[in-house]
């Protein structure tokens, strides 16, 4: 189950959110998203061990941060962040990342990488269509 919280409480998310942005070059990740959360550019969602962080865009949804402490966990939102996505008219996901631990699952989710450099950092985006 999956919930959808307010900008107020996304605060314990704020160290997890830190480390993401240290590695991307993007020290004020958390900031970022906190706004876009108040102004509704961005939405924050929670499940039992995780979160993560929808950002609406034309024709797509950016997968701008999660994290979670289970991988069945990870495999199992993936089906809420497209039944989302669609909801909103959305054609397809993307998702940024330097970690290499969703690289050796997003083949088998349906995502295609594309290498790409984001604040001097090489990133790889993946993209999937729904």
């Amino acid at each position: 189950m999956i919930w959808l919280c307010d900008h107020d409480q996304i605060d314990h998310a704020e160290s997890i959110i830190d480390r993401i942005g240290i590695g991307v070059n993007h020290p004020r990740l958390f900031a970022d998203i906190k706004k876009a959360c108040h102004e509704k550019r961005a939405f924050f969602f929670a499940f039992e061990n995780g979160f993560f962080v929808l950002r609406p865009r034309p024709e797509s949804v950016l997968v701008w941060a999660a994290a979670s402490n289970s991988p069945v966990n990870r495999l199992a939102i993936q089906s809420q962040i497209e039944d989302l996505t669609r909801e909103i008219g959305g054609q397809c996901i993307e998702f940024w990342t330097v970690r290499p631990g969703f690289n050796r699952v997003a083949r088998t989710l349906g995502y295609s990488p594309r290498p790409d450099i984001w604040r001097g950092v090489p990133v790889t985006v993946w993209r999937k269509t729904l």
